[in-house]
């Protein structure tokens, strides 16, 4: 008998739909890293601030787009298959009405800012085309639906044709046409357009997915929202916090500082595939262990939180000692000086696995509402610190205030409530669980079992 055969089938599914998303990943930020680098080398620190910072401003508006309801949709298709048009008949018109009027106000914002004279006409038209793309992505809940149903392969499918169209793109503009920068936007577009073609054609085939059978509910919408709006919110206060560092350099630093930040910020965000890639394929999992027991569902909660700060380490400490390497033969010698903002930065993807798996907690035990309070102690935290750092320590200040910022929102804050207060000490313990730290798991897993 082959070894995979004496797995049990549950495992074997779960690990063959992580796989796909793994290697999807794994291959694509490969490309997506290779094709940056060559981006941000040809065009520059200037126009790539300028690129990022369209991509910055527009993403923290478009941000109420998904409506909190990825995890929540998930299980309800878990809990409620018979309903299954319904539920994803309402999230896609959901999602596409909150998409126009996310565009519509980015519109708004981005010209108030240019008769405000805050930024020019090339900024102004950049960041209303870096939004557009949240209206074809209204189908992107499918690859959720994929993977709740273990078969995130085809989600990948979606994810390989864009990642190569957009490529090939981007090379025919840097070294054939030598486009603007402005037309780098227009590539995100295209990259949502073509996910949306795949997505549709291989969801329709394989799952027997009618689109024309689906249907909204406004009353079920309000249900689904009811639940979801805390993490609506807070999917607000994290994109405040992800990218305010990017919106406030460029004032105090010029769009020079953007492109300079940008350049360590993609390699250090490109690593948050790993921990977000194991918590989405394993959240049934999560739901399913949730629904059978409590201890079986802590039991696998510190499992998946040991697991996220095992990856994080295993990715910093790499790319702490590899970060002047990585900028001294990738990148052009004006972008010599971002190597210290990754060196900081990159330790911040411990909290960030810490996050994610916090938030399948959260979602389990029916508790969104506490990632909106997390989530704006870590927006108002990285808010404030950027208007002292930046000033003071420039680029470098703004990765300090990151990092501080993730450990307050998906660590710290978690003590403040006696009903996440077992999600704190569960990271702890995940967190002081190496070597000759485990006396201190020891001592404070007997503690979070008294308390």
């Amino acid at each position: 008998m082959k070894i995979e055969e004496r797995l049990p089938e549950g495992f074997r599914r779960y690990f063959t739909s992580v796989s796909w998303l793994f290697v999807e990943r794994v291959v694509s930020m490969g490309i997506a890293f290779a094709i940056g680098t060559v981006t941000a080398n040809q065009l520059g620190s200037e126009d790539y601030g300028k690129f990022n910072f369209a991509r910055a401003f527009a993403s923290i508006i478009t941000v109420f787009v998904p409506l909190g309801l990825n995890g929540i949709l998930s299980r309800n298709l878990i809990n409620n298959p018979e309903k299954r048009d319904l539920i994803m008949g309402t999230a896609f018109t959901a999602r596409l009405c909150a998409s126009l009027v996310s565009v519509l106000a980015v519109a708004a914002a981005s010209i108030s800012f240019n008769r405000l004279q805050w930024h020019d006409d090339l900024k102004m038209w950049m960041v209303m085309i870096a939004a557009l793309p949240v209206v074809f992505e209204s189908f992107n809940f499918l690859g959720d639906y994929s993977i709740t149903h273990v078969q995130a392969k085809y989600h990948a499918y979606g994810e390989f044709a864009k990642t190569i169209v957009s490529s090939i793109i981007k090379i025919f503009m840097l070294f054939v046409f030598d486009s603007p920068v402005i037309w780098f936007t227009v590539v995100l577009v295209v990259d949502a357009i073509v996910y949306d073609i795949v997505a549709i054609t291989v969801y329709t085939k394989k799952f027997k997915l009618d689109i024309f059978k689906w249907r909204a509910s406004w009353s079920y919408a309000m249900e689904m929202i009811r639940e979801s709006w805390p993490l609506v919110l807070a999917g607000f206060a994290v994109a405040v916090y992800m990218k305010i560092d990017q919106l406030m350099i460029q004032p105090i630093l010029g769009d020079s500082g953007v492109g300079l930040y940008s350049a360590a910020l993609r390699i250090s965000e490109s690593t948050y595939f790993v921990p977000a890639v194991i918590c989405n394929a394993l959240f049934p999992a999560v739901i399913a262990a949730h629904k059978e027991s409590a201890v079986f569902f802590t039991e696998r909660m510190q499992k998946l939180m040991d697991l996220m700060v095992l990856i994080g380490f295993g990715i910093a400490i790499p790319v702490t000692i590899m970060s002047p390497w990585i900028f001294r033969n990738l990148y052009a010698p004006e972008y010599a000086s971002a190597q210290t903002v990754l060196i900081i930065h990159i330790w911040s993807g411990i909290m960030v696995g810490l996050g994610l798996a916090g938030s399948s907690w959260l979602t389990a035990n029916n508790l969104q509402r506490y990632s909106l309070n997390r989530t704006i102690w870590g927006a108002v935290i990285n808010f404030g610190l950027n208007l002292f750092m930046i000033p003071w320590l420039g680029i470098n200040g703004a990765a300090i205030s990151t990092l501080v910022a993730q450990a307050a929102a998906s660590y710290l804050s978690n003590y403040i409530s006696p009903l996440t207060r077992p999600l704190f000490f569960m990271q702890t313990k995940s967190l002081f669980g190496f070597g000759f730290l485990s006396p201190i798991r020891d001592i404070l897993g007997n503690k979070a079992m008294k308390l």
